[in-house]
């Protein structure tokens, strides 16, 4: 299957994540909130539309579905705060990577009724009380490893024909 959009979808994850990056490094907690949401909300529709075309990992699918929860919170729950929680150095206990400066990790969502009690049990897996920004950036890096893949189908079936 042949995604039409690849490059403008590929590109407008990127520059969400790099804003989200830039926002996550300063005190203005409205900018994360948006640039953490706009992030979250195009790395999921890039990796629903590449999941349609090609076989995730199971640990590629686990993140998927732990960021289909961030995007669900964000969308459909009047009761969510934030996704997002300001930490000015290291705690414990920590996990890697860790940062001793001003940095956010992702909140806790325990609290928050979720249809789907798995992507839930995901986010708190590999997301909650983790830094967001190398978790976007693992994000990043499935993505445009299966749309490569995409591309790379597409360059066969047309050699084949």
């Amino acid at each position: 299957m042949k995604i039409e959009n690849k490059e403008m979808l590929l590109y407008s994850m990127d520059k969400a994540i790099d804003e989200a990056k830039i926002a996550t490094q300063g005190e203005d907690i409205q900018e994360v909130y948006y640039r953490v949401g706009t992030a979250v909300h195009w790395i999921v529709n890039c990796m629903d539309r590449v999941f349609e075309c090609v076989y995730f990992s199971e640990e590629d699918k686990k993140l998927r579905f732990a960021f289909h929860a961030a995007n669900n919170a964000l969308k459909h729950r009047c009761d969510l705060i934030t996704l997002h929680k300001k930490n000015h150095g290291l705690s414990f206990p920590f996990t890697l990577p860790f940062s001793l400066g001003l940095h956010y990790d992702w909140a806790d969502i325990s609290n928050v009724k979720l249809q789907n009690e798995n992507q839930k049990k995901l986010y708190g897996e590999l997301l909650e009380g983790r830094i967001i920004t190398p978790t976007f950036e693992k994000a990043k890096e499935v993505v445009h490893f299966y749309f490569d893949k995409v591309i790379e189908d597409e360059t066969e079936s047309k050699s084949e024909s």
